[in-house]
């Protein structure tokens, strides 16, 4: 029985340290891939002529007309096709004038700004229209209206406005994303003729403050650890901050009112297009977002929102995977596995792996900023080790409950990602 146990024990202890070496990998490739995708300095296309525009125009997909992933695109017969910006906005806060202006200042020549608010009480509009004013050069329309298509409080803000788009190319943007001037120019040559969809790895712009370093270095490592090695491989990890794709395939598919049912409907979107066999890649440039306030809670609150629908849609990876790459956990039990394994002391081994980790959590978010970081040396080390440590206790808070907060709306998660809107005593609201 003893020697039972133990051959059971130094087996399940094996595993554990081959489940360590594989993060160690996944880890590193992050850093490579993304050293080689992000920040390219490959030119993007150059200007193009009057002539290439107006092919450009003329050659928009029909109603009807099907292109498989093999034939020729926009982007072989124009050097910048035209592209449909839709912003769903609500509400306002210190930073959304700076963050839409960004946007009237693309240095892109073909494209159009559709602005979406639900209401026409909503205090966006006077700055919408201020910025249409200031830019009257700009293809810029404001829609004010929302349609009652499925559950999804986005999906039902831009509709209108999603509708009326002109171009064969969509942008879906969010309203806290700060753009540069050329991204759009290098979101649109990422696309190649099998390519259906771009998205932008989600990053942050330097923010002051504890929660604004957090938001900056969860989105630097561990989120871009894994949102890398997921692009790198092919998998589905599109999230709907910023994404430009095809807008025929999405027709054919049954519009974009068919993912309204979704609360992720950014997970289902690049489903859609991964499903008939087109590829989805990110961007060179991550998104930049750039919220107005930063708050420990709001956070806490985001990581809970995303974690449960995950929890619907992927739940043996949510589950089972994504604890063990954590590195507090992972160094736990890897400490117990080396013990059993090969007799070294466990508290030791824990101290060099976090070391270690926290090396190539630097490392890997210096790739991702492209530069050098906005904060010290120190205060990475502070919200690092507060972001570690408090990684597990989210994870388990969000088992706690399938209900979800969005946009002042409650939703119970079912899964596959549909939803359910609730009222706030907990009943289920029909529509």
């Amino acid at each position: 029985m003893t020697t039972v146990l133990e051959t059971s024990l130094n087996v399940l202890a094996l595993l554990v340290f081959c489940g360590w070496c594989f993060q160690w990998f996944i880890h590193i490739v992050a850093i490579i891939y993304g050293k080689y995708r992000l920040h390219s300095t490959t030119s993007v296309p150059s200007r193009p002529s009057d002539s290439s525009v107006e092919a450009c125009l003329l050659q928009k997909t029909s109603p009807g007309q099907k292109t498989s992933p093999g034939s020729p695109d926009l982007v072989g017969e124009a050097t910048h096709p035209g592209v449909s910006i839709v912003k769903p906005l609500k509400g306002v806060d210190a930073n959304l004038l700076k963050n839409l202006e960004s946007f009237f200042n693309l240095d892109y020549p073909l494209f159009e700004l559709l602005l979406c608010v639900e209401d026409n009480c909503d205090p966006a509009i006077m700055i919408v229209q201020s910025l249409i004013n200031r830019y009257p050069k700009v293809d810029a329309k404001l829609f004010i209206g929302s349609s009652k298509v499925g559950i999804n409080p986005k999906i039902q803000n831009m509709l209108l406005a999603y509708n009326t788009a002109k171009y064969q190319f969509v942008l879906i943007s969010d309203s806290g994303l700060r753009i540069k001037p050329d991204t759009l120019s290098h979101m649109v040559s990422a696309f190649g003729t099998t390519t259906g969809l771009v998205h932008q790895l989600p990053f942050t712009c330097p923010s002051k403050g504890f929660a604004g370093v957090l938001e900056q270095v969860y989105f630097g490592t561990q989120f871009a650890k894994m949102y890398l090695n997921a692009d790198l491989y092919g998998l589905n990890c599109v999230t709907g901050m910023s994404t430009l794709f095809r807008k025929h395939v999405v027709q054919e598919a049954g519009g974009i009112e068919s993912l309204g049912g979704f609360l992720a409907e950014d997970f289902h979107l690049g489903q859609l297009f991964l499903d008939r066999g087109w590829k989805v890649h990110i961007c060179s440039e991550p998104a930049l977002q750039c919220p107005a306030t930063s708050s420990l809670s709001l956070f806490n609150a985001r990581m809970t929102r995303w974690r449960r629908l995950r929890l619907s849609l992927i739940p043996f990876t949510a589950i089972f995977l994504e604890p063990v790459s954590e590195s507090v956990l992972l160094g736990l039990m890897t400490s117990w596995a080396v013990f059993i394994l090969f007799a070294w002391s466990g508290v030791a081994f824990f101290l060099v792996h976090m070391l270690a980790w926290f090396l190539l959590d630097y490392v890997l978010l210096l790739v991702i900023q492209g530069g050098p970081l906005p904060f010290t040396k120190l205060e990475f080390l502070v919200v690092w080790l507060y972001r570690e440590f408090t990684s597990l206790p989210l994870m388990l808070r969000a088992h706690t409950s399938n209900m979800v907060t969005w946009r002042d709306k409650q939703f119970v998660i079912c899964p596959g990602g549909v939803g359910e809107e609730v009222s706030p005593s907990g009943a289920p609201i029909f529509v």
